[in-house]
């Protein structure tokens, strides 16, 4: 069960990382907002189509449900590994 757990800790750690480095390759003029009747727009005022929005969202979910799974799994992981010293 610890290899288990100290497996998944590190893959999900790992997803987290490359997923987050991921955003700034594919959005790198985030945040998309609504910029107009229809229009959505980054920081920079460069337009972006209603997919790239909804893609920017499911990004953006995704990174608030990730990191913290990946904190709290490296965090159970150390303090197994503690105790089992």
């Amino acid at each position: 069960m610890k290899n288990v757990l100290d497996y998944l800790s590190k893959f999900v750690f790992v997803f987290t990382i490359i997923f987050f480095f991921y955003g700034f390759m594919q959005f790198p003029d985030s945040p998309i907002r609504l910029c107009g009747e229809n229009q959505y727009c980054g920081k920079q005022g460069q337009s972006h189509t209603v997919e790239d929005f909804e893609r920017y969202k499911r990004y953006g979910t995704i990174n608030i449900i990730s990191f913290p799974i990946s904190f709290f799994l490296l965090f159970i992981n150390n303090r197994n590994k503690k105790v089992a010293e």
